[in-house]
Parts: C-alpha cells; sequence; structure tokens
C-alpha cells in the first residue's frame, strides 16, 4: 500500500487513529495501582509507583504518535514517516514530545510527567535511606497526584487530537478520492 493510501486509510478509519494498544488492560493497572497504594505498606507503594509511570509512559507514547498522525496530515500529499523508537527511557520519550509541534497542555504534561519521573527516581534509588514505611508512603502518593493531573491534560490533549483528525477527515481527504 502507498504512503498515500495509508494515510487516507487512517485518517478514514477511527480504529486506526493512534490509541492505546490495550486499553482496558491499562485501566486494570490502573485500579491495581490505586489498590495498592491504599495498602499503605513499602510493596504497595513500589508497586504503584511502578505502575503509574509506566502508565505514563503510555500517555506520553500516545500524544507522540498523535502528534505525529497530526503532521502528516496537515502536510498531506507531502510524505513524512517518523522511525519507531522501541525501548526508549523515560527521559528520551519526554525529550521526543518536547521536541514535537505544541498541543494543548503540553507544558503541563511535560512538567507533570518530570515530577513523576523524578519522585519515582528518588523514591527507588533512595529507598533504603527512608526512615519510616509513612515516608515511602508519602512519596508514592505524591507520585499518585502527579499521575492524576497528568491524566487530566492529558485527556484533553488526546480530545483535541481526536477532533482535529475528525475534521482533516471531514473537511480535507472528502476531496481525496
Amino acid at each position: 500500500m502507498s504512503y498515500e493510501e495509508d494515510i487516507k486509510r487512517r485518517v478514514r478509519t477511527t480504529e486506526l487513529w493512534p490509541d492505546f494498544e490495550s486499553p482496558g488492560f491499562l485501566g486494570t493497572l490502573d485500579e491495581l495501582a490505586e489498590e495498592s497504594l491504599e495498602k499503605n505498606t513499602v510493596e504497595g507503594a513500589l508497586a504503584s509507583v511502578l505502575i503509574y509511570h509506566q502508565l505514563s509512559e503510555e500517555m506520553l507514547r500516545l500524544l507522540l504518535q498523535s502528534a505525529q498522525f497530526f503532521i502528516q496530515l496537515a502536510i498531506f500529499p507531502a510524505e513524512l514517516t517518523f522511525a519507531e523508537r522501541k525501548r526508549q527511557m523515560f527521559g528520551q520519550l519526554l525529550d521526543e514530545v518536547r521536541s514535537t509541534m505544541s498541543f494543548v497542555n503540553k507544558a503541563e504534561i511535560l512538567e507533570l510527567a518530570a515530577s513523576l519521573n523524578s519522585h519515582r527516581i528518588d523514591l527507588v534509588h533512595r529507598l533504603t535511606s527512608r526512615q519510616t514505611v509513612e515516608d515511602v508512603v508519602s512519596q508514592a502518593k505524591q507520585v499518585k497526584e502527579s499521575y492524576d493531573q497528568l491524566f487530566i491534560k492529558f485527556d484533553e490533549a488526546r480530545d483535541e487530537f481526536r477532533v482535529a483528525f475528525k475534521d482533516f477527515k471531514k473537511d480535507v481527504f472528502i476531496d481525496y478520492p
């Protein structure tokens, strides 16, 4: 399939727009993270931080894919492909999102994701220097606060992208057979 045919097919088929690979499981993980944190234990705190971090990474990845798809639609019929980078570290993904086009809540999303990552790094790398279980749980709750705010900002950005894709579908690609 040619680049042109692929872009037309993707914009016309909502299910082919950038999305999570397994949204149901991500929802399950979100619930598990919350339940783990509510246990007020070291293992619960660590599990929640790990899960929130991975969910945040998936949100960043989806925003990057959405920005890239938007750019492809905006410059069509010119062709532009993006290399899919596997096994990126969180910081590398943050840098890629930082380097892409602007979108709603971008600055806040980057700030919240960086804060979440800093808390995770501090918690994990200084775990043995903690004085109490409460200290570990408290830091994990800070991660959750960043995650909750990040999710709200992500959801707004994602909605904006989906509206833009819909507009491209109906206003721009309607003329292309």
